[in-house]
């Protein structure tokens, strides 16, 4: 072996070193900043209530022993998701003292689906939008625990997870008050008559002066028994990020003795959202207007109170100001569930940055420390020292698991890189050859990638404005061999778009290379390298899957960690999905085979290979990136000036980040489509063939879009499931 190879042979050596170091430091700071320097206990659980699990982790106070009484909050996740997404809720909520416990709904990552969830619909009737999916059965579990006041449990759900928050506050806290009920104790138990009247009269003074004795004592205690099951109820509900307004905002019509009364959520309610996300302009929404009984619209962070009796609305403190230890007014609505809550929008917030947004975190912890009376201890009690909502840690957090998996995938690329070394996979490595294309790099070559970013920007215009919709995804859903969630569905979409725009690129220059050199200038991708080749290249790619996911379980067992950044996400697979990675991968396989043609056409060797690399990167990637500041650009500008709302108050825009195109189901795109050019750049370079790139692409990329499950639609345990466990 040459002196040279022997050196780079090294250089390998380190850099796969240094990336697996970086990936443990950085997984162990973020383990520090998650726990809060060893504060917080931060455990994963699995939960198996109705014949189906629920993962997720629990967050508890160090110390913490079963004659505590500690406050509990439940997270619930957006659509496509899993619980990873809502660590930095959890851990800011855990960094105050609350009991956490953060889960993955029914068919996100490593949870199951029951044929018949908390809502009962049945796998007939299945349908994300009324599915409580596990949320309610965690909130049963959280006030089991004996550490926890069943009476200051509190709920918060972002995106889709608002809509299953609204479905179990309704489900678990009801439209009746506690004086509606013992008034229909009254009219059921002891046929008691009232008029409309007399319903919004004090149901244990009527009691007293109609009953006897007898029946006052039989009416004491049915309202002890009520009264327990009442105060344990949901304290507090808060929703972020919303795309349509949750079933918990409608008023609705109940029987109150006979009577028809129209009562709101017996909770308390806070509506958080960034100021480019979907409802920027919630003030303006009639429906929610009309439940707070405004006929103004909302003024955003000021303490509401409804009167549903009188049908009348009241301003009782400022958000952000106010205090239940000096607002005796705010503590009584607090105290009976009537307090509401329009966080003002986060500023350049889209629907995605609210994952790690200092500014909704904060809003978070000051609602449920108000509305669950306590940060680090219960307020107003003398010792007790609360943390200021300002003091966030958890975006570094992030940080740290977004560089963990960069790290990984440098992991990653450095072993193939290893294994073509290797006499097994020398074959692997084709001869160069001769191509007019090498020589190409003038006007024709800029041509072409001036073609590349505006079909990749293209592509993800089209794919977000017209396909990124439960429609389209639903034409794809019902195949079972491919159990794909929406996001899946609409990734490859745009895939395949992309894809369409690379045979266009591909066949003006084989074309025009023909007509002036008499070749295709496709020689140098070495198609033809064999059965027996590609098979081994699959092998390398394999291999290098499994080393990812063995370091996913060591950050995992030592550290509570995986791979992530914001959407983009690599964590555990359920054993029996890994055979729907098989299809995926050859999906996109396919794909990356058409993309990698375009990304390796010409070969820049007048560049070093570093400069090459970055610069097929940034033309590959730049179509996607543009449209994505593009996107955030016009709407912060659109915000800036006003564009939401018109100075007569008349909604124009309804915010979002829809202002270019709805980018919040692709955010990830942003990072797996340079990923997936770098990977198959260097692996080019390496074999000369475009066969590993594609299949090492598709493998990972596979990963990540079965890694969260499918809780789009019902999907069942299988018998394969059921025998792996």
């Amino acid at each position: 072996m040459s002196k040279q190879k022997t050196e780079s042979g090294k250089k390998l050596n380190r850099l796969l070193a240094i990336f697996i170091v970086l990936i443990f430091v950085f997984s162990f700071i973020a383990k520090i900043l998650q726990s809060n320097f060893g504060d917080v206990r931060v455990e994963h659980i699995m939960l198996d209530v109705r014949g189906a699990q629920i993962d997720g982790e629990l967050y508890y106070p160090a110390g913490t022993n079963s004659k505590d009484r500690l406050p509990a909050v439940v997270v619930a996740h957006g659509g496509g998701l899993n619980y990873g997404t809502q660590k930095g809720s959890a851990s800011e909520l855990a960094r105050r003292g609350f009991v956490v416990l953060n889960i993955s709904a029914y068919g996100s990552a490593l949870s199951t689906m029951p044929q018949y969830d908390e809502s009962g619909s049945g796998v007939e009737g299945y349908s994300v939008f009324n599915a409580a999916a596990g949320v309610l059965d965690a909130v049963n579990y959280v006030r089991s625990l004996t550490f926890v006041d069943a009476a200051r449990v509190g709920l918060l759900g972002q995106s889709m997870g608002s809509n299953r928050a609204g479905v179990v506050a309704i489900e678990d806290c009801g439209y009746y008050n506690f004086n509606d009920i013992m008034i229909n104790v009254l009219y059921d138990q002891f046929g008691e008559i009232f008029t409309e009247e007399e319903i919004t009269e004090d149901a244990d003074i009527l009691a007293e002066t109609r009953l006897n004795a007898d029946e006052l004592k039989h009416y004491e205690m049915l309202r002890e028994a009520n009264w327990e099951k009442f105060n344990t109820r949901i304290k507090s509900v808060m929703v972020v990020g919303l795309n349509w307004l949750p079933p918990l905002s409608n008023a609705a019509e109940v029987e109150v003795a006979g009577h028809t009364v129209v009562r709101n959520l017996q909770s308390n309610v806070a509506y958080g959202t960034g100021a480019l996300d979907v409802w920027a302009s919630l003030d303006a929404d009639e429906l929610l207007r009309e439940t707070w009984y405004s006929s103004e619209y909302l003024t955003h962070d000021a303490w509401y109170v409804l009167d549903d009796t009188q049908q009348t609305s009241t301003i009782v403190g400022e958000f952000e100001k106010d205090s239940v230890t000096a607002s005796e007014p705010l503590k009584e609505a607090i105290a009976s569930g009537r307090a509401r809550v329009l966080c003002e929008p986060v500023k350049n917030v889209t629907h995605t940055a609210i994952f790690a947004s200092k500014g909704l975190f904060s809003q978070q912890v000051k609602f449920f420390e108000q509305t669950l009376g306590y940060n680090r201890g219960d307020l107003g009690t003398s010792g007790t020292k609360p943390l200021d909502s300002s003091n966030i840690l958890s975006s570094w957090r992030e940080a740290c698991n977004g560089i963990a998996m960069v790290c990984m995938l440098g992991m990653v690329i450095t072993l193939a890189c290893l294994l073509l070394r290797l006499n097994v996979f020398q074959s692997c490595i084709a001869k160069e050859t001769e191509t007019a294309a090498e020589t190409v790099l003038g006007k024709r070559y800029w041509i072409s990638a001036a073609c590349t970013i505006v079909f990749t920007f293209l592509s993800i215009f089209i794919t977000n404005r017209y396909l990124s919709n439960f429609q389209f995804a639903g034409k794809f859903q019902n195949i079972k061999a491919m159990p794909f969630g929406q996001i899946t569905i609409i990734c490859i979409a745009f895939t395949v778009l992309l894809s369409i725009g690379t045979l266009m690129i591909v066949t003006a220059n084989v074309l025009i290379n023909r007509k002036t050199t008499g070749k295709t200038g496709l020689e140098q991708l070495h198609f033809a390298i064999g059965v027996k080749n590609i098979a081994k290249c699959l092998l390398i790619a394999v291999i290098c899957l499994a080393a990812a996911y063995m370091s996913l379980g060591i950050i995992s067992y030592f550290f509570g960690q995986d791979y992530r950044w914001f959407t983009t996400n690599f964590t555990y697979v359920r054993p029996e999905y890994w055979m729907a990675v098989i299809p995926t991968a050859a999906i996109y396989f396919v794909l990356y085979l058409i993309l990698g043609v375009g990304i390796n056409l010409f070969s820049l060797s007048k560049y070093s290979d570093s400069l090459d690399t970055v610069l097929t990167v940034i033309i590959n990637s730049l179509g996607i990136w543009l449209a994505g500041i593009m996107n955030e650009l016009s709407g912060i500008i659109a915000g800036a000036n006003g564009a939401f709302v018109s100075s007569q108050g008349k909604v124009i825009s309804d915010g979002g980040t829809s202002f270019l195109c709805d980018f919040f189901n692709t955010y990830h795109l942003l990072i797996l489509v340079p990923v997936v050019v770098l990977i198959s750049r260097i692996m080019y370079k390496r074999t000369k063939s475009i066969w590993l790139g594609a299949i090492l692409a598709a493998l990972i990329v596979s990963w990540a879009a079965v890694a969260c499950g499918v809780n789009d639609i019902y999907h069942g345990i299988s018998a394969l499931g059921s025998l792996l466990g």
